[in-house]
């Protein structure tokens, strides 16, 4: 091999190999994201729709999450891709169901799911509660995730009008009540 060769070869093995870690690094970089997250959190936003008369509640879910839940009970959903459940709604609405309770004016009202909409590694759901006039207290319990993750808190956004709160539910708290004034 003549010196020229010698030199090229040592280029072209240098680059398959710079090639190859940069690839091993993106590899291990996907792999180590699409991980399950350090924090487990969800978010709740409910909201007055005082137009429509409609409690309008928005559960933001980390998709990974959800699917080993349904994963732990022998279901696999799949969500967001071609081989998605075809019950995916009915078994998402039904699981909200059983964890989630909400309580206007101290009585209990039942949600009707509404839908979901995938964004990125997180799936909306969205429930209302119809019709739904003006509340004075308003209760949520969330036992969503509790039985999976000892450190999974839900983070409820309510507004009505003028009026916020944000509550706080955990396994150690699992219920959270506000109260509002009402307008005028």
């Amino acid at each position: 091999m003549t010196l020229e060769l010698k030199k090229d070869y040592k280029k072209l093995k240098k680059s398959q190999i710079n090639k190859f870690c940069v690839l091993v690094s993106l590899f291990s970089l996907i792999s180590f994201t699409a991980k399950s997250h350090d924090y487990h959190v969800t978010i709740v936003d409910i909201h007055l729709n005082t137009e429509d008369s409609v409690l309008e509640i928005a559960t933001k879910l980390f998709i990974d999450d959800l699917e080993y839940l349904f994963e732990k009970q022998g279901t696999f959903l799949y969500l967001d891709t071609d081989k998605e459940h075809e019950d995916s709604d009915s078994l998402i609405s039904s699981i909200l169901q059983k964890n989630i309770s909400i309580q206007i004016n101290s009585k209990p009202r039942a949600f009707q799911f509404y839908g979901k909409e995938y964004d990125n590694d997180v799936v909306w759901v969205y429930l209302t509660i119809k019709p739904q006039g003006e509340f004075n207290e308003i209760s949520v319990k969330n036992t969503l995730f509790f039985n999976l993750f000892e450190d999974q808190s839900h983070l409820i956004h309510i507004e009505q009008n003028t009026n916020e709160a944000t509550l706080v539910t955990n396994p150690h708290k699992p219920m959270a009540k506000t109260a509002f004034t009402k307008n005028k």
